[in-house]
């Protein structure tokens, strides 16, 4: 694979690891198969059971692959480890991406190019089921009056869907911003041990008057 041209997006993308883990092997390899963009991986130690993979994702890093792992073993929660992730995390670009999703090549570098525009403060991929390819995990989160979120769109055909739109709140398991945006928003609030950070994100970009969209081909399979 031709290596990215130097002026491509930089993008650190931080990924949990935590128990099991079967799919993040497969989602590593995604990350480091991206096209377009310079793409950084930072696995966190999250207290994962698949310790082949973060050995073979440090070999990388003694190598000097685009590839850190970071953590101690210790459960920080979903947004207690990627605020560490984050920190180490190089680049322009920020992108969150759940250890049971398996990215397009493209699909960062299309993230990247909706980032880019200074009214969007979070874009998110277009989330497939991965045992169904065709068919949406989510075209961005419904969020009730009363804070609880769910998944958009479930079950739809993708190609129902326009290519981008503002949503309300984004899915987590893949969304971009840059990196400033992160740091004036704050990142996750370690509060939300796990679910909602996601939701608490977008509604903190959309306060500081940023849009959050979602964009279909930034395909995402994820084993939801």
């Amino acid at each position: 694979m031709n290596a990215p041209p130097d002026d491509a997006p930089s993008v650190g993308v931080v990924v949990l690891a935590y128990g099991a883990e079967p799919g993040l092997g497969a989602c590593a390899d995604s990350v480091l198969a991206s096209v377009g963009v310079r793409a950084h991986l930072v696995v966190v130690d999250n207290g994962t059971e698949a310790t082949d993979v973060l050995d073979r994702m440090r070999s990388a890093q003694a190598g000097g692959g685009p590839v850190t792992v970071v953590g101690s073993g210790v459960n920080l929660g979903y947004s207690g480890g990627n605020n560490l992730g984050a920190a180490h995390a190089p680049g322009e670009y920020l992108a969150l991406v759940n250890s049971d999703a398996v990215l397009d090549p493209d699909a960062l570098a299309r993230l990247a190019a909706v980032a880019a525009r200074p009214e969007v403060g979070l874009a998110g991929g277009g989330i497939r089921l991965i045992d169904r390819p065709d068919l949406l995990n989510s075209g961005g989160n419904e969020v009730h009056f009363c804070g609880y979120s769910w998944c958009g769109d479930y079950e739809r055909p993708a190609a129902e869907l326009p290519a981008e739109r503002p949503v309300v709140s984004l899915m987590g398991a893949t969304v971009l911003l840059r990196r400033a945006v992160w740091d004036e928003v704050g990142g996750f609030d370690d509060h939300y041990f796990a679910y909602h950070e996601d939701v608490d994100l977008s509604f903190g970009c959309r306060l500081r008057g940023y849009e959050v969209r979602w964009v279909r081909d930034a395909v995402v399979l994820h084993a939801y």
